[in-house]
């Protein structure tokens, strides 16, 4: 069995006057409410090994955010563009590509975050389940149990919501 993280970025902050999409910060709520899920993410021994996180510069101020939990624990980050421009079947060939670890995240984006979450899930705890089907809010993290042995064979269908986290919960 494996186990998969989705985590949508934290609060960003408004855009400036002719900024970029990509080039948006998190929000000192944001910033707050990545650093209280690296908390929640510690005390639950939650330890991605291997990491896919878009480039944007809001999903690295996530990381950066959670680095206390993910310092020791992920041997590698992979940067994909696919995550900031791409569809969910980009988000699943990132996963598909964790190979060796038994605990993979990914930091990305809605709506890909929340739909990826919804058709992995085939069962799971019945408030996590309620709570995700409300609303995949920034900062949230699902926890999936994978009933499988291979990165390779994730697809729709395959997890159990184990939990899922909000930042205003916490």
């Amino acid at each position: 069995m494996l186990r998969l993280y989705i985590l949508r970025h934290a609060k960003a902050a408004l855009a400036s006057p002719g900024m970029k999409d990509f080039d948006r910060e998190l929000s000192n709520r944001g910033m707050d409410d990545a650093r209280q899920m690296a908390k929640v993410m510690r005390a639950r021994g939650y330890a991605p090994q291997i990491i896919a996180c878009s480039p944007s510069r809001r999903t690295r101020m996530t990381l950066e955010g959670i680095h206390s939990v993910v310092e020791n624990a992920a041997h590698e980050v992979d940067f994909r563009q696919s995550l900031y421009h791409g569809d969910t079947d980009d988000y699943l060939t990132a996963i598909h590509a964790f190979d060796g670890a038994r605990e993979g995240m990914v930091i990305g984006h809605n709506p890909n975050c929340e739909i990826l979450a919804s058709l992995l899930c085939a069962s799971g705890e019945p408030d996590a389940i309620e709570t995700m089907n409300r609303k995949f809010p920034t900062g949230a993290l699902a926890v999936f149990n994978l009933a499988i042995d291979d990165w390779k064979q994730a697809k729709p269908g395959c997890g159990h919501l184990q939990a899922f986290v909000i930042p205003r919960e916490l």
